[in-house]
């Protein structure tokens, strides 16, 4: 496992990197990236998966500064993938604000709900954001994919 505390270069790991400022990939290509990286993973936790890396990313571009890079990192026995997102800013993420407009500012709530855990490491020319996915499907999953379904409950956020 990688620990949830630091970046994780640990041997062992599947993983990839990209460059998020030279040229600056759409989100939607660096959407894309990740499922062609993660083929293969259940659909639903890929999803998750997508969902953590859009909102880590957009929070890169509209509150960070370059250099700016994602790695991807999947652990060998399949059971984790660990997001980590770099950015030159100095600034710590703040879950439910944002200082662009006050109609924004959820994503780190939606990926808190997502992930195992999540996380910042200060480094020396920024930070890194990092969050776990669990890749492991519960034991004798027997209801369908919520993807198959068109309509979803919303859940509350207080």
């Amino acid at each position: 496992m990688l620990p949830n505390d630091q970046p994780g270069d640990e041997p062992g790991l599947l993983s990839q990197e990209l460059d998020l400022d030279r040229p600056r990939p759409s989100i939607a290509a660096v959407r894309d990236w990740t499922r062609d990286g993660l083929s293969g993973l259940d659909e639903d936790v890929l999803e998750d998966v997508v969902l953590v890396i859009n909102e880590l990313v957009s929070n890169a571009f509209d509150h960070g500064l370059p250099p700016r890079r994602i790695r991807l990192h999947r652990s060998s026995d399949l059971r984790l993938v660990r997001v980590e997102v770099d950015d030159a800013s100095l600034d710590t993420p703040v879950v439910g604000a944002s200082r662009l407009n006050a109609d924004r500012g959820r994503g780190l709530i939606i990926v808190d709900r997502l992930v195992k855990g999540w996380g910042v490491v200060d480094q020396p020319a920024g930070k890194t954001v990092w969050a776990e996915v669990d890749a492991v499907l519960p034991v004798g999953r027997d209801e369908p994919s919520r993807h198959d379904h068109p309509t979803l409950t919303a859940r509350s956020v207080s």
